[in-house]
């Protein structure tokens, strides 16, 4: 299983409240729609922010941007 989250410059989660480490379960590339049309969100009201995610079965730790995943943040 892989979960993911949106994170600021200095990479902290963007979600207040309940939300606060709330991680997204990704099963599939199409899961990560919905982040990067948050992130875009966020982006567009200059709060820049990456999608990061992680696999703890194998301690995996990357990002997202729209070509895939890459290991150095995609700013939106």
């Amino acid at each position: 299983m892989t979960f993911a989250n949106i994170y600021d410059v200095n990479l902290e989660p963007l979600f207040a409240g309940d939300e606060v480490n709330y991680a997204y379960e990704i099963d599939t590339d199409s899961d990560f729609d919905t982040l990067e049309k948050r992130a875009k969100e966020f982006g567009a009201k200059g709060k820049k922010c990456c999608i990061q995610w992680e696999n703890p079965t194998d301690g995996t730790i990357a990002y997202w941007s729209p070509h895939g995943s890459t290991f150095e943040p995609h700013w939106y």
